[in-house]
C-alpha cells in the first residue's frame, strides 16, 4: 500500500485509477495471507500451484490498470513539456519492466513532440 499511495500517487493523479490498481494488489496479499493449508508441505502443491495461478491472473489485471493509469497520465496532459516530467517521475517508481516499458514507448513519440513545440 505504501507503494501505491506515495511513489505512483504523485505521478498519476486520477484517484479513480488508482483505486483500481490498488484494490488489485490488496486482493494480491490477501490470497497470501488467507492461505489454510502449509505452502511447504509437499502434499498441498497442487492448491498452491492453484493459489500461483490466482496470483498471476491478479498480476496480469494489475498491469491492465496500471496500463490504464499511465495512459490516461499522459492524455490528460496539455504539452510535450509535462509528458516528458511524468516521464521522469515514472523512472523513480519502483514497477515492474513491463510498466517501465510502456512508459519508454511513449518517450519517442514525446520527444518527437517537444522538438515540434521548440521549433
Amino acid at each position: 500500500q505504501r507503494f501505491l499511495e506515495s511513489d505512483v500517487c504523485s505521478v498519476i493523479k486520477h484517484s479513480n485509477d488508482m483505486l483500481a490498481v490498488s484494490s488489485h494488489v490488496n486482493s494480491l496479499t490477501g490470497i497470501i495471507e488467507n492461505v489454510d493449508y502449509d505452502i511447504f508441505d509437499k502434499k498441498h502443491e497442487g492448491n498452491w500451484k492453484l493459489t500461483l495461478h490466482k496470483v498471476g491472473l491478479i498480476i496480469c489485471n494489475t498491469d491492465r490498470a496500471v496500463g490504464i493509469c499511465i495512459e490516461r497520465a499522459f492524455h490528460s496532459l496539455s504539452s510535450a513539456e509535462a509528458s516528458l516530467v511524468l516521464i521522469e517521475n515514472f523512472r523513480n517508481v519502483n514497477s515492474r519492466q513491463e510498466i517501465h516499458s510502456r512508459i519508454e514507448e511513449h518517450r519517442a513519440k514525446i520527444l518527437e513532440l517537444y522538438s515540434r513545440e521548440l521549433s
